[in-house]
């Protein structure tokens, strides 16, 4: 992660990070995941276009929602 974007991560937080970029990409499916892969944060967008409620998805593994070639294969 480059410098300015990690300071700006630290300086929002990331759940404002994320209500911005949603903000900022009103169209664009977005969510958060941690380093277990576990939903953390799931836009309105992704609700919409993949179909997954996010109350079904918080906590539960992406794999549970996002079923690309790039993820069954094991994102990096």
């Amino acid at each position: 992660m480059s410098a300015p974007l990690h300071a700006w991560l630290r300086r929002v937080g990331p759940e404002d990070a994320f209500v911005a970029l949603s903000e900022l990409f009103p169209r664009a499916v977005i969510f958060v995941v941690d380093r277990e892969r576990n939903v953390l944060l799931w836009n309105d967008e992704a609700v919409s276009v993949l179909g997954f409620a996010r109350e079904d998805l918080i906590g539960a593994h992406c794999l549970k929602g996002v079923r690309c070639a790039r993820c069954m294969k094991g994102c990096g």
